[in-house]
């Protein structure tokens, strides 16, 4: 008896060790590239446990590789891989998603052999290996023709990659493909503008998807860049599509506004983040964030940061538990380059803010226990800069001297070194690699 109450105490022991591992906070730094240039693109929490990050590579003579990292709840690399084309050609990533029958994971990503580009989407399994490529976008000659920008992940263990259908003059499109890579439906919507495309695409919980982006326009009297949202059913027809500030000299409204994130709500509606300029300025503006109900028409809208001379923009956005979501922004200009978290209530009111991250840094995802993930790169170095906060709300106070480290940030700019801990070890294993 006395030795089995023991042998309880001992694996309560070692379950209460690595719940406490996998909550504490991560600030590492991963050699990517060879020489100047590598970074962190996104980050997708691994069905087994840790995460899986997604990187890109460059190197000498070989073009842009796309890099895996596979890492454990400590953030200690598992193993690496990566997928590039032979001799000056470009394989570089653009985003990447979980597939939701936990099959493995959808790349998208561009590549150019070396002049002709197009966009595919790479399948890998849960151990990085390639099951499939699927080219999303037509070959051609000119360097214009990888304009997809997003990938999102649908309820049936497929994907949905959205952006535009061949950069200049030419609809905003999304394609989705099955879990076995075929083409299933192509939407692209009108009007086409001179740069018209999606940079975000999500599918919310009653199926329905959203795609986020901005429409231009060439026309002089009009504004040129315009926040977009659409809904579509889960089988690809347009339910609506909507633009902000879309006035004329004359109306008093011209702003210029984009789309980058979208997030689904559960009553059909959704929030949408991006940037909104001060009148008549192009580069000097506020974060703007709008929640639409299941039609399209605005709840409310807020802008938050705006400094003279700097542009505010709303990069990212996450549920966060309770009701509440979180919002990623970042500040750049000539008093100001860094990057902002806030939690917001469902009415947009700010519960906290945090401030102090790096202009290069993004969000990715929150873990059910609150912890966001965060990627991002060190300027002019080939390390990718992988980070997971604590968990979220603890407080619910801003940012101060006596609680800055509920969430890990990172004060230095050019570059970023510490608190990182740097391991050269961690570079990519070529003995791991893919050609394909």
């Amino acid at each position: 008896m006395r030795t089995r109450f023991i042998f309880l105490i001992a694996i309560w022991i070692i379950g209460w060790l690595n719940i406490t591992i996998a909550q504490e906070p991560i600030l590492r730094q991963y050699a990517v590239g060879d020489w100047t240039s590598g970074a962190f693109i996104t980050a997708c929490i691994h069905p087994n446990g840790g995460y899986l990050v997604l990187g890109s590579a460059n190197s000498w003579q070989q073009g842009t590789r796309t890099a895996l990292f596979r890492l454990d709840n400590e953030g200690d690399t598992l193993w690496t891989k990566a997928y590039w084309r032979h001799d000056l050609g470009d394989r570089w990533p653009i985003d990447m998603t979980t597939a939701q029958d936990g099959s493995g994971f959808y790349i998208l990503m561009g590549n150019a052999i070396p002049t002709i580009q197009y966009n595919a989407v790479l399948k890998v399994n849960l151990e990085g290996d390639s099951l499939w490529q699927t080219q999303v976008s037509n070959s051609t000659d000119q360097w214009v023709n990888a304009p997809f920008n997003a990938i999102g992940s649908l309820e049936d263990g497929g994907c949905v990659v959205a952006g535009n259908g061949y950069f200049f003059d030419n609809p905003p499109l999304v394609t989705a493909l099955s879990s076995g890579g075929q083409i299933q439906w192509n939407n692209a919507i009108s009007p086409s503008g001179a740069y018209s495309h999606y940079k975000r695409i999500r599918q919310g919980p009653d199926s329905h998807l959203f795609a986020v982006g901005t429409h231009s326009s060439y026309d002089p009297g009009m504004n040129h860049s315009r926040m977009m949202i659409s809904k579509f059913s889960g089988s690809g027809t347009l339910l609506w599509s909507r633009q902000f500030n879309s006035g004329t000299p004359l109306s008093g409204d011209m702003r210029l506004s984009e789309g980058h994130d979208v997030l689904p709500l559960a009553d059909g509606g959704c929030i949408i983040t991006g940037y909104l300029t001060d009148p008549g300025i192009t580069f000097q503006g506020q974060t703007i964030v709008r929640r639409l109900d299941q039609d399209g028409n605005e709840v409310w809208t807020k802008t938050w940061f705006a400094h003279p001379n700097d542009l505010s923009t709303g990069f990212n956005l996450q549920p966060s538990g309770s009701g509440n979501f979180l919002v990623f922004l970042h500040q750049y200009g000539s008093s100001a380059a860094g990057a902002t978290l806030m939690k917001c209530s469902m009415d947009g009111d700010s519960i906290w803010t945090q401030w102090g991250y790096d202009y290069p840094i993004r969000m990715k995802e929150v873990q059910n226990n609150g912890q966001i993930l965060m990627t991002g790169y060190a300027p002019s170095s080939p390390y990718g800069i992988f980070i997971r906060t604590s968990p979220d709300g603890t407080g619910s106070a801003p940012y101060n001297s006596d609680n800055k480290l509920r969430g890990l940030l990172i004060t230095s700019m050019w570059p970023i070194f510490a608190p990182a801990r740097v391991d050269r070890r961690r570079s990519l294993d070529r003995s791991r690699c893919s050609i394909v």
